[in-house]
C-alpha cells in the first residue's frame, strides 16, 4: 500500500514543509531575543542565528529539489523525489536539538527567571518593571518572548517536541541505513570510473 499510493514522498513533502514553517519560527524568536537583550554585536551570536539560516536554507532546498525533480505516478499522480526529502528528514533530527540548543544559549539566565502575567498583577510589579526590563522592551513584554522561548526549548512541551523531531520518522541510524540501501550510486561510480579511464588513456599515451 505504501510503494503503490507513494505514501513516503508525498507525507515527506508535507513534513519538510511543516519543519520549513516550525525553522521560521524558532528563527524568529532567536533574532528578537537578540535584538531584546541587544547582543548583535557579538561574533558567536552571529555564527549560531547563521547556523539556524543556513538550516532553514538546507531544508528549502531539498524540498524545491524534491519538487524540481517530480514525476509522475502511474495513477497520474505528481510524485516529488524521495531522495532530497529522505535526506531532509534525517538532518532534521540533528538540526532540531541544535536549535533549541542555540535559543538556550542567546537567553542564557534570562530562562531561568520565568514570570507569569499574575507576577505582573502583584504588588510586586513596580520592582519587576525595573529589574527585569531589556534593553528595547519594557518588562512585560521581555517576559513573553522569553517564556515563548523557554516554551520552544526548556519545559516540558519543549522537550516533548525535541523528542518528537527526533522520532517522527523512526530510529535515525535506521534512517540513515534506508537511505544508503535505497540511493542510486551507480551515477557516482559510473563517474569516477569513467575519470579513472580517461586518466589511464592519457598516460599510455604520453608513455608511447
Amino acid at each position: 500500500m505504501f510503494a503503490e499510493s507513494s505514501f513516503y514522498p508525498l507525507i515527506a513533502h508535507q513534513i519538510t514543509s511543516r519543519r520549513i514553517v516550525k525553522t521560521e519560527f524558532i528563527l524568529g524568536v532567536a533574532h528578537m531575543l537578540v535584538n531584546t537583550i541587544n547582543v548583535e554585536e557579538f561574533q558567536h551570536i552571529h555564527e549560531k542565528i547563521t547556523e539556524v539560516i543556513s538550516g532553514l536554507e538546507t531544508l528549502r532546498a531539498l524540498l524545491s529539489t524534491s519538487e524540481v525533480n517530480a514525476k509522475l505516478d502511474k495513477w497520474g499522480t505528481m510524485v516529488p523525489d524521495f531522495n532530497p526529502l529522505s535526506t531532509a528528514i534525517l538532518i532534521y533530527t540533528r538540526f532540531y536539538p541544535r536549535f533549541c540548543e542555540i535559543l538556550q544559549q542567546i537567553g542564557a539566565s534570562g530562562l531561568v527567571s520565568i514570570l507569569s502575567e499574575v507576577d505582573f498583577l502583584s504588588e510586586i510589579k513596580n520592582d519587576l518593571e525595573i529589574y527585569l526590563q531589556a534593553t528595547n522592551v519594557n518588562a512585560n513584554e521581555r517576559g513573553r518572548l522569553f517564556r515563548l522561548a523557554w516554551n520552544i526549548s526548556m519545559n516540558a512541551f519543549g522537550s516533548r517536541q525535541s523528542l518528537y523531531e527526533r522520532f517522527f520518522f523512526g530510529d535515525q541510524i535506521k534512517m540513515a541505513s534506508n537511505i544508503y540501501h535505497s540511493y542510486d550510486k551507480n551515477q557516482s561510480i559510473s563517474l569516477v570510473n569513467t575519470f579513472l579511464k580517461n586518466a589511464n588513456e592519457n598516460s599510455s599515451i604520453g608513455k608511447t
